[in-house]
């Protein structure tokens, strides 16, 4: 059986929404799969950048909470997303279990191009790092220590 990383998820969340997409019919229903979809593949693809370095966390859905392990172990977090925290929170449930909250195309059309912008920035930096790789086993290039600035900074302190 293959693992499934959350950058695969995510990626899936993008194509449901596409898919619903094609299917709109200007109902709310269809607009708040999109909105959940939207919102799960943003989550599932900053999960993935922690996760890829080695960031663990507890379960959660929300923006704010996941923004905070990203500042705590001194990763950059895609800036772009902040203003839409409490719209993208309301996607992952309010929009599935509030009948009085309903997400707007609007929103929907600011937000998609930067998920589908971040998404697309890790599956380049993981061909990337599955091409480093294949070369260091070919013996074509010779693996890089990689530092980080913390750790250059106290060594010459």
């Amino acid at each position: 059986m293959r693992i499934v990383t959350l950058l695969e998820r995510a990626e899936k969340d993008l194509w449901q929404v596409d898919l619903n997409l094609q299917n709109f019919d200007n109902d709310d229903r269809t607009l708040d799969l999109i909105a959940y979809h939207l919102q799960q593949s943003i989550e599932k693809t900053l999960k993935f950048m922690l996760s890829e370095r080695g960031v663990t966390w507890k379960k959660t859905h929300r923006m704010h909470e996941i923004h905070s392990y990203f500042v705590a172990n001194g990763i950059d977090y895609p800036e772009e997303f902040k203003e839409y925290w409490r719209y993208l929170d309301d996607f992952e449930s309010d929009t599935r279990y509030q009948a009085d909250i309903v997400a707007s195309m609007e929103l929907i059309n600011q937000i998609l191009p930067l998920a589908r912008n971040l998404i697309q920035q890790q599956l380049e930096q993981q061909q990337l790092l599955q091409l480093g790789g294949k070369l260091v086993k070919q013996g074509t290039v010779q693996p890089l220590n990689v530092f980080r600035k913390e750790d250059i900074d106290e060594s010459f302190s």
